[in-house]
């Protein structure tokens, strides 16, 4: 290993000597200068293409060896970054953790081996992805709260982001890791408030945390009322969550996430806000990104929302029970003044709520706007399986509404 290679092993985080690693390659013609630039610049699409195509032409050189192991490598800033594998596999190419700057590990089954916890080349991994199948009743037994107190006996000195969905974990276990976590997802886990609130204390350094389908619950938030997080993310899980796993989140809740003044991207769908929720989230004047989906926000809570975030670009209101007095609210909205993107649609506003969206003088940054599924009815009826149902206007029709406001695509 020469002294370039060994700086990138030792500091695995800078870019510097990758970057002069780069430029003698580059000197020496060898492609693969270029390939390293280009991922250093996590640039435009062109870079991105020009990227593919020298992997094309290049990849199996570049893997040489590597392409031996039992394992998925996947390379970033140039470099070997993450292997992907079973348990037993990560096992057989721990060499590669120690010769290459691998950085993360996604462990796709096999969590009950416990020559993983015991691997000592984990010191150097920062990303851990410990997830189970989707559903739990598919592929090897989810590791619960046994499996996981394993890892949590080991040291991890580098570890900075853990993800460990759907394990089944009821607890969080005492661990030397916590408080040096700045992402953490544990979603799809029946931890309950209890469960939560016991991490509180511990994750002082955490900025993102994913507790999506855990039973968090307004006691659980309470408890971790006090986190600087960036990113929460506590509403539903694609697909229906077992029983006792939807967070419940209400009023309560609100109010508590409400103090996380540090939030930019804020994610409670399928929750139970309503609109005293939805007035209580209203200090969260840095959230660009909000999804309220399905949380019985009605019209209060759309008048609620449109008087506060001014940050706010992407704005998710879907299936809220919204009529057309709260497409007005919006419509005409002095607190959302940056929405690029709303999605409004499985509402109720009627005719009334989408034309006031059409010609408000609200939303001056609007550039998308899904409003399907509003009530938009045609007068006329449709028989399905000998039931008649009111016809929605097309959703041409539904454009020209917005002839006065070409920029905003209507979808």
């Amino acid at each position: 290993m020469n002294d370039l290679l060994r700086a990138i092993w030792e500091a695995p985080e800078d870019d510097d000597p990758r970057s002069v690693y780069a430029d003698e390659l580059i000197a020496r013609g060898d492609p693969r200068g270029e390939m390293i630039q280009l991922q250093l610049q996590r640039g435009t699409f062109d870079a991105q293409a020009r990227e593919l195509e020298l992997w094309k032409l290049h990849g199996a050189a570049w893997l040489g060896e590597l392409a031996r192991y039992p394992v998925t490598v996947h390379f970033r800033r140039g470099f070997p970054y993450s292997l992907i594998g079973d348990a037993a596999d990560i096992v057989a190419s721990a060499q590669l953790i120690r010769e290459q700057p691998i950085r993360a590990l996604v462990v796709t089954s096999g969590l009950d081996d416990a020559a993983l916890a015991a691997m000592p080349e984990l010191d150097r991994i920062a990303v851990l992805e410990l997830d189970h199948g989707f559903a739990s009743n598919v592929g090897p037994a989810p590791m619960g709260d046994d499996g996981f107190a394993r890892f949590a006996r080991v040291q991890l000195p580098a570890l900075r982001v853990l993800s460990v969905a759907n394990q089944q974990l009821t607890r969080m276990p005492e661990a030397p890791w916590w408080v040096q976590l700045t992402r953490l997802a544990v979603r799809r886990n029946p931890l309950g408030p209890t469960g939560i609130g016991a991490l509180a204390f511990r994750l002082d350094a955490l900025r993102e945390l994913d507790l999506a389908a855990t039973g968090v619950g307004d006691a659980g938030m309470e408890m971790l009322a006090g986190l600087q997080l960036t990113w929460l993310r506590a509403g539903w899980e694609m697909g229906q969550p077992p029983r006792g796993r939807h967070n419940r989140i209400g009023a309560r809740g609100a109010e508590a996430i409400g103090k996380i003044a540090s939030l930019t991207r804020l994610e409670l769908d399928h929750n139970e806000l309503g609109g005293r929720g939805a007035e209580l989230l209203g200090k969260l004047v840095a959230v660009e990104r909000l999804d309220l989906a399905a949380c019985g926000l009605g019209d209060d809570g759309a008048a609620a929302i449109a008087r506060t975030f001014p940050a706010v670009r992407f704005l998710d209101l879907a299936a809220n029970e919204i009529g057309p007095s709260g497409g007005l609210a919006i419509a005409e909205a002095s607190g959302l003044g940056a929405v690029y993107e709303l999605d409004l649609s499985d509402n109720r506003l009627g005719v009334e709520g989408v034309e006031a969206l059409a010609q408000g003088s609200g939303l001056p940054a609007l550039r998308r706007l899904m409003v399907q599924r509003n009530r938009l009815y045609t007068g006329r009826t449709l028989a399905y399986d000998e039931l008649d149902e009111p016809e929605e206007e097309s959703l041409h029709a539904t454009r020209a509404r917005f002839k006065d406001r070409p920029q905003v695509y209507v979808g």
